[in-house]
């Protein structure tokens, strides 16, 4: 949400997209480039993890329906947060954790139960 109107948004977008480095990085940015890498790198993802993508697809999806609601962060009250599986056989038993958090918790503790 914004305090703004449409036609200041508008405005605002119009001048914005005439700076060159705009520009430039949006010409990257539809050229693709770094597209097709990441697009092979996912793809290896899904090919190993397959348990953990469909996981992650039914916690996008109790998000989505409302069945899931995002927390802030257990540790410190971050509000961008991560759905984290401590075992990947319960896929609606998360917790949300910020990523440095996400991260510490992997760091000390290794991947989640049933994640292969």
């Amino acid at each position: 949400m914004t305090s703004s109107c449409k036609s200041c948004l508008k405005e605002r977008d119009r001048i914005r997209d005439q700076d060159p480095e705009r520009i430039k990085k949006k010409s990257i940015y539809v050229k693709g480039v770094g597209k097709d890498k990441a697009d092979a790198a996912k793809k290896r993802y899904i090919e190993r993890n397959p348990k953990k993508r469909k996981v992650h697809v039914i916690v996008g999806n109790a998000l989505r329906d409302g069945i899931l609601v995002k927390k802030p962060c257990e540790v410190c009250g971050d509000e961008y947060v991560e759905a984290h599986h401590c075992d990947y056989d319960k896929p609606l038993e998360v917790v949300f954790l910020c990523p440095k958090h996400h991260q510490a918790w992997h760091d000390k503790n290794g991947p989640g139960l049933n994640g292969d």
